[in-house]
């Protein structure tokens, strides 16, 4: 199948990426020790090798984001393929966790390849630190994305066509879980209320107490909804049964769904981070300016991405309530 392909493709690209990193790294070393040396006798020179260094980093982190895209698009259309099986195989969660868990990863990989570009806000003797450290961290996710990514996508075709068909079974062990309704959602509530005075607080004040009170109370906060969201995927799309109903989340029937969800979870948990992350290197930037702005747009970002969290969770209770009027 063309989709084969192209997820395979796109995966080894990624996980061939860190060697590519290697290269880039080492060259961005060898600009930093010119700098830090002083060696710079013909500046010319230097400035055409970091203007190389800039075009370089620059395709890699480009090439990145389109296979990236593609091997998303690829994800999206197995997913596709799965739901018009009419049970006709065993579709387990295992098939759900990979369509989520690659969707995260590579959505990931397109909100750090933004952030990298805060490579030009930077002074000019910590912007190759910055890269060294993003390029090791970046080369972990990219490493161990791929490879989770081959590992389940071998498991998971290998044995998909007779040898399913024969453990086929249409008794769905459903898991249960309470209810829904407002004396639930009331503690949920009260946590977002205190997360928002946290984050009020970060907002006007940023010190190590604050920021550590505000990433905590997101922490909790986030844990909460992710736990609603678990609970309205057991008791409307069965998630842990065997069929294709969880897989309408990343269809277009539902507007690919799961798949903006996905993007908001991973949207509020970067937000939180980077934010700290500028907060504890705002010495380092051009000028302090650009570090408060960019510390209070991720902050608001992982805000909002929160509180849109908070209200699709609160989605299928209103609906519920709704037609029990209509």
């Amino acid at each position: 199948m063309l989709y084969d392909y192209l997820f395979l493709s796109s995966n080894l690209f990624l996980l061939f990426t860190p060697v590519i990193f290697y290269f880039l790294n080492e060259y961005s070393i060898s600009l930093q020790k010119n700098l830090e040396e002083k060696s710079t006798e013909d500046d010319k020179k230097f400035h055409s090798q970091n203007s190389r260094f800039h075009i370089l980093f620059k395709s890699v982190f480009i090439l990145i984001a389109i296979f990236s895209i593609a091997q998303l698009s690829s994800v999206l259309i197995i997913n596709n393929e799965l739901t018009k099986t009419n049970n006709l195989i065993k579709v387990d969660f295992s098939f759900f966790t990979f369509s989520f868990l690659q969707s995260a990863f590579l959505i990931t990989n397109l909100i750090i390849l933004f952030f990298s570009f805060l490579y030009f806000r930077f002074k000019p003797n910590y912007r190759h630190y910055f890269i060294q450290k993003l390029i090791k961290v970046f080369s972990i996710i990219l490493t161990v994305g791929g490879l989770t990514g081959l590992v389940f996508y071998y498991l998971l075709t290998k044995d998909v066509a007779l040898p399913e068909l024969l453990t086929y079974s249409a008794n769905s062990k459903s898991l249960s879980f309470i209810d829904f309704n407002i004396i639930f959602y009331g503690p949920v509530i009260v946590l977002f209320i205190i997360y928002t005075y946290a984050f009020r607080l970060f907002s006007k004040n940023r010190n190590q107490k604050t920021s550590r009170f505000y990433f905590i109370s997101y922490t909790l906060t986030l844990l909460v909804i992710v736990f609603l969201f678990i609970g309205i995927g057991l008791k409307y799309f069965d998630l842990f049964g065997i069929g294709p109903t969880k897989h309408i989340l990343f269809h277009y029937s539902t507007f690919y769904a799961g798949l903006a969800l996905t993007y908001q979870i991973v949207l509020s948990f970067c937000g939180a981070i980077f934010s700290i992350f500028i907060y504890t290197k705002k010495g380092e930037f051009i000028g302090s300016q650009f570090a408060i702005n960019y510390i209070l747009k991720l902050a608001r970002l992982n805000y909002f991405s929160t509180l849109g969290l908070l209200i699709i969770s609160f989605v299928p209770w209103a609906m519920l309530e709704l037609f029990k009027f209509l």
